[in-house]
This record gives structure tokens, C-alpha cells and sequence, in this order.
């Protein structure tokens, strides 16, 4: 079906987000400060256009306003599958919980890490979020980790907790003898529990 899913952002903090709908259009954005999709191999893109694509992330920033957005459109389900790619000297790859309920980080790794037993052998065991301290200047101090069992707080001093919110990115990395070229999401790593 199709709704609308609210976000709000605190002004002055970079987040990782993308709508856990789809057929969001960039526009939705015009009004941010700084608005970016990454490209692996590439970097930064600065002000992306058109339809937002679902399954990656991307980075926000407001600088005048906490303003809340509505995403509008058709509600993801079942099985999405996001291509993942490793070039030297980069591999990361800015994902999203596609999802318009709570993602359980331990399904969604054990489902994609490389190892006996995943399904798809694609990304390292862990995944990084933004985590940013109030007086951030640069650096990777600010990713926050999660593991299938622990979470180590970045430059803001929040511990991720076993689940991702709603159109929460993060950040995986393919590593060398990956077996497959995407992650896959599924509805069996959806939760309704709200601890993240």
C-alpha cells in the first residue's frame, strides 16, 4: 500500500537517511543545507536528483530549522536487494534499512556476511552509523559500530542497540572474496520493537 512516514532532523547534525518508501523524489530536500549520495569508488555526489533510489543511503543536513518530512509513496516489502561494490582504496557502501519498521541488524549481517552459513557472502560483519559529536571538524571518530552482538558508540556517545530505525543508513563494506555483488533485506529481519 502506500503512506506517508515522518522524519524530523536536528539542525546543524549530518544524518543518514533515505525514505522507506518508494518513488520519493529528491525534491523533497530542496530546502537542506548540504544534501549527498555516495558513490563507492567515487565519494560524495553533492545534491542528488530524481527518484530516490530504495535501499541506499544518503546524507542530510539542515542548518536554520528542525524540520520534519513526510515520505510519501508505495511501502517497501518482501525481498530488496542492493548492489554492493569494492574498489581499492574505497569498498564503503552507504545502505538503508528500506524499510518502513525496524531492521534486526544480526538477521540482516548473518544474511550477507562472508563465512559458512551466509546466504550471501557479501559485506564484512559490521555496519557503521553516524554518530556525530557536537563539536565535530572530521574524521572517523564519529561512526558508531554494531556487530551481530555489540555496538561501540561514536563522537555523539550513542551505543547502537540491535535494531536500525525506519530509513536509517549505514555503512558496509565488501570484503576481498565476496561472493556476491549485493545485500539482500528481507521481511524476516523486520521487528516491531523499538530498541535501537
Amino acid at each position: 500500500g502506500t503512506a506517508c512516514v515522518e522524519r524530523s532532523f536536528f539542525f546543524f547534525f549530518y544524518h543518514f537517511i533515505s525514505p522507506p518508501v518508494s518513488g520519493q523524489n529528491s525534491s523533497l530536500f530542496n530546502d537542506a543545507y548540504d544534501f549527498f549520495g555516495y558513490v563507492e569508488g567515487s565519494g560524495w555526489q553533492f545534491n542528488p536528483t530524481g527518484t530516490l533510489n530504495v535501499g541506499k543511503g544518503y546524507l542530510i543536513s539542515y542548518n536554520a530549522s528542525t524540520p520534519t518530512k513526510a515520505y510519501c509513496g508505495s511501502i517497501n516489502t518482501g525481498n530488496i536487494d542492493e548492489p554492493v561494490t569494492y574498489t581499492s582504496g574505497d569498498g564503503w557502501n552507504l545502505i538503508v534499512n528500506p524499510y518502513a519498521s525496524h531492521l534486526v541488524v544480526a538477521s540482516f549481517i548473518n544474511a550477507n556476511v562472508i563465512g559458512s552459513g551466509s546466504t550471501y557472502q557479501s559485506i564484512n560483519g559490521t555496519i557503521y552509523l553516524w554518530d556525530e559529536g557536537g563539536s565535530w571538524t572530521s574524521g572517523n571518530g564519529d561512526y558508531a559500530t554494531r556487530t551481530t552482538t555489540t555496538g561501540v558508540a561514536g563522537g555523539g556517545g550513542h551505543t547502537p542497540g540491535p535494531n536500525i530505525e525506519p530509513g536509517q543508513a549505514f555503512f558496509v563494506e565488501p570484503p576481498t572474496g565476496a561472493t556476491h555483488s549485493t545485500v539482500r533485506f528481507a521481511n524476516t529481519m523486520r521487528t516491531n520493537s523499538t530498541n535501537y
